[in-house]
């Protein structure tokens, strides 16, 4: 049935059809666990993953305790710290010199872009944190790795100028298991108002 409502005079039936996407859209997202560092923290971790959902969804407000303007914390899945368990690629725009790039990452020990995060250094940036949305596609699907994909960036006011950056991240986790836990980790730590929301997105 087509659409014939307006911005000026929506019909009825075109806002039901809307309101139902949006109400389907909501639904298809289930709570999981919350975590809001109190204190600085050098490992958030989640685990006990239930094996219910298609997909993993995590959102992240991070600042790190680092001097520089940016840092960027590790992210492994199931406990997989070694040196060849992860592939990265990432495209990232800066504003402050105009710059864009893309980068291959070959095999590493952690996906190391995931997050993009503001720093606590010196420069005047008052309580800014930074955001970034991480989803995890087929996670329980274990005829072919998993793969992390995520939109992550910060700003920083950085003594004369500033510095601002966003980042697309795509990683392959190369083991065919079911994912239970992510940890996400920083040296010398996430400080407090960090917070970790891990959703579930059904089939």
């Amino acid at each position: 049935m087509p659409i014939i409502g307006t911005l000026a005079g929506a019909s009825s039936r075109s806002y039901g059809l809307f309101t139902g996407i949006t109400t389907a859209l909501v639904d298809a997202f289930e709570s999981i666990s919350s975590t809001t560092v109190s204190s600085t923290t050098t490992t958030i971790t989640l685990s006990s993953i239930p094996s219910t959902y298609k997909h993993l969804r995590i959102h992240a407000i991070t600042r790190i305790d680092a001097n520089g303007p940016s840092g960027a914390p590790n992210v492994t899945a199931n406990n997989y710290t070694g040196g060849s368990d992860y592939i990265n690629y990432l495209l990232v725009t800066q504003d402050q010199n105009n710059q864009a790039a893309a980068a291959f990452n070959g095999l590493s020990s952690a996906m190391n872009f995931p997050i993009h995060t503001v720093g606590n250094g010196p420069q005047p940036q008052g309580d800014y944190f930074s955001c970034s949305i991480i989803e995890i596609l087929d996670y329980t699907n274990t005829n072919k790795f998993p793969v992390f994909r995520s939109q992550t960036g910060f700003w920083n006011a950085a003594g004369s100028g500033t510095e601002s950056q966003s980042r697309l991240n795509s990683s392959v986790f190369l083991k065919k298991e079911v994912i239970n836990r992510i940890d996400i980790s920083h040296t010398p730590g996430f400080l407090p108002k960090t917070r970790i929301d891990l959703y579930g997105i059904k089939g």
